[in-house]
């Protein structure tokens, strides 16, 4: 663990820029609200037990944890910054190289969703420390999970070049099918069955709690789903991953 925080450190300290995470954080708070409160005027809401916008952007921060975990997965995997050569040559295991990639990219890329997420409860009046507190350990496993699903579905692909496609035909699921952006009670039972078996859902119903307090799933299962996935998906995922590799 230390080899891990050491590489996570050294890229941290030559990449940061304060700056560029203001830009997303103001970006990415525009989209929610903006969109959101674009579609409140036009969508009937009486099924969501809350306004459109805030419906959405709550949802969306989760979809957007999708978004970036699997990025981070996809930088590793697809190797556009010689990340494989340097796991063939490094002097430290691949793991260790591997856990110190993903928690740079972790912290480099999802602090600002939770200053986006903390913002976005002050807007909506739902802030509380508590829900701070409870959205640390809900990124990390729902960063974990996605990256465990990317680095899974790398480990099996075997044209890189190919990736990207299969990368984004999931995160088309992941988004549409999770509940983000519309609720999911009017569907038959059968077609919710799609829902429930999309990790994302639970993401975005998760998220939708914490910002909004309002979801359609019991926020304990959705948590006690979310912590299993990720403990399951990421060790399957780095061990697939690192065999692999090894295997040439």
């Amino acid at each position: 663990m230390t080899e891990s925080w050491a590489i996570a450190k050294r890229d941290l300290k030559k990449r940061y820029s304060i700056w560029k995470d203001i830009i997303s954080i103001i970006f990415i708070f525009a989209i929610l609200i903006g969109a959101g409160f674009g579609l409140n005027k036009i969508i009937k809401n009486q099924n969501l037990g809350q306004s459109y916008d805030s419906f959405f952007a709550s949802g969306m921060i989760g979809v957007f944890i999708a978004i970036l975990a699997m990025s981070i997965g996809i930088d590793l995997v697809i190797d556009r910054r010689g990340f494989n050569k340097l796991l063939l040559v490094a002097p430290v295991s691949r793991i260790s190289i591997i856990l110190g990639k993903t928690i740079y990219l972790f912290i480099n890329s999802l602090k600002t969703l939770f200053v986006t997420a903390i913002i976005t409860m002050i807007y909506f009046n739902t802030f509380s420390m508590l829900k701070v507190i409870v959205l640390v350990p809900i990124i990390i496993f729902s960063t974990l999970l996605f990256l465990g699903i990317t680095l899974i579905i790398a480990s099996l692909i075997k044209k890189q070049n190919t990736a990207d496609t299969i990368f984004q035909i999931i995160l088309f699921f992941f988004m549409f099918f999770s509940g983000a952006m519309y609720s999911i009670n009017p569907f038959p039972e059968i077609v919710k069955y799609i829902f429930y078996i999309n990790p994302a859902t639970y993401v975005v119903e998760v998220f939708r709690y914490i910002i909004s307090g309002s979801t359609f799933i019991n926020f304990y299962v959705s948590t006690t789903v979310i912590i299993i996935l990720a403990v399951v998906f990421s060790s399957l995922g780095i061990y697939l991953y690192d065999k692999k590799l090894r295997d040439g």
